[in-house]
């Protein structure tokens, strides 16, 4: 599944990506934060990977360096595809976060409204697990991945 969440982003899974889908959304940059799974080369397309792993406990410290990097390239006027494997967990994750700080709106918000526009996102995301961790350890995690504690 190939899903466009705003005009300059856009998520998938790696089976979902086609040089024809990069060509018609005129796709610059694709971020795989995946640890494991290869992008397909696709020529005048800056590929990057800063991968981890979809565990919470992991995730909280490890994505960072994604969502800053997404941050940056959709602030300079980048078009962004951002996979992982499936689509599923880690790459709606990264978005999610992002938009919560670009759009200063709610992380949960910002996800229901990813998994009505990308039916392959987890019901349950890595934000939502972190969220499960100690109540001392919400107020670092949300500054570190944008959006709201309303825990």
């Amino acid at each position: 599944m190939f899903s466009k969440i705003r005009d300059n982003l856009f998520l998938s899974g790696v089976d979902d990506i086609t040089k024809e889908k990069i060509a018609q959304n005129n796709i610059d940059i694709i971020l795989n934060v995946s640890l494991d799974c290869k992008t397909p080369e696709i020529k005048n397309v800056e590929i990057i990977r800063i991968g981890f792993d979809d565990d919470a406990k992991i995730a909280e410290k490890e994505a960072q360096p994604a969502i800053d990097f997404l941050c940056e390239k959709l602030k300079s006027g980048n078009i962004v595809l951002v996979h992982c494997r499936k689509g599923a967990s880690r790459s709606p994750h990264i978005v999610a976060s992002v938009l919560s700080i670009i759009e200063n709106k709610d992380y949960d918000e910002i996800y229901k409204e990813i998994r009505g526009l990308h039916p392959r996102t987890m019901a349950y995301s890595i934000g939502q697990e972190i969220k499960e961790l100690p109540k001392n350890k919400l107020d670092q995690l949300f500054k570190v991945f944008g959006g709201k504690n309303n825990v």
